[in-house]
């Protein structure tokens, strides 16, 4: 098992913003997803996590979803971003995983609401 790290255009985007942008990996996915026989997601709601999805489904490769507490929403600033978000992408990923781990039984509830 190889196991691939990217660094981020910007550690303050990544970690302060909650947006990261993984430099290197759009290429990598185009290159080397056919040669894989599953791919782990972890976390769902970001851009990169949409590409890797994307490239899954185009290849047929399946693909496992870590949502890690992600699920349900908070209404802060962001809660309109994510509800846009999961109608356009998240909730296609989820369904159409292979498999959806979860950490406790309210995140397992929420994944089967979501």
């Amino acid at each position: 098992m190889k196991i691939y790290y990217f660094k981020n255009l910007s550690n303050r985007l990544a970690n302060k913003l909650k947006f990261p942008v993984p430099l290197g990996l759009k290429t990598r996915l185009k290159h080397n997803i056919k040669n894989y026989d599953i791919v782990h997601i972890a976390d769902f709601r970001n851009v990169f996590n949409y590409q890797i999805y994307a490239q899954c489904k185009k290849h047929a490769i399946p693909y496992i979803v870590s949502p890690f507490g992600c699920v349900p929403y908070e209404m802060d600033a962001k809660f309109f971003i994510k509800k846009i978000f999961d109608l356009l992408w998240s909730k296609n990923m989820l369904k159409q995983a292979k498999y959806v781990t979860v950490q406790t039984q309210s995140e397992f509830d929420e994944v089967h609401k979501f």
